[in-house]
Parts: C-alpha cells; sequence; structure tokens
C-alpha cells in the first residue's frame, strides 16, 4: 500500500475478509493521503489477522461493488 502516490488523486480502501469481512472506511473509497495512509496502516495492524475463518468472498466483493 505505501507504493501508491500520495495526493495524486488515487482513491482507496482495505477490506480484509474470511469468514466475514472487515471494511477500513465504511462510505467507500477515500483520497491516498499521507494521512490517509498512517491511518490505514493504523487500522491493518489492529484489525488484520489471518485467523477470519474461511473464504467467504461472494459477500466480501458484493459488499465492496454496493459502495
Amino acid at each position: 500500500m505505501r507504493d501508491l502516490p500520495v495526493d495524486s488523486g488515487v482513491r482507496f480502501n482495505v477490506t480484509c475478509f474470511g469468514s466475514g469481512h472487515k471494511t477500513l472506511y465504511g462510505s467507500g473509497c477515500v483520497p491516498y493521503t499521507a494521512a490517509s495512509e498512517r491511518s490505514a496502516v493504523a487500522w491493518m495492524e489492529q484489525h488484520v489477522e489471518a485467523n477470519m475463518g474461511g473464504t467467504e468472498v461472494l459477500a466480501t466483493l458484493t459488499s465492496i461493488y454496493k459502495t
């Protein structure tokens, strides 16, 4: 993620999934800035883990496309 160009108009969001899913920004993608990068890294350190159960990708993708 840190390879994205800061303040270049790139928009992003982070979603992790397993038997459920968690999304950093529930309202959709946000501009990639130095502040949003720091926020995303902190969120991933707290919420992303390898033990989230199965791989229910359909519900995750449906949620992503809705936002």
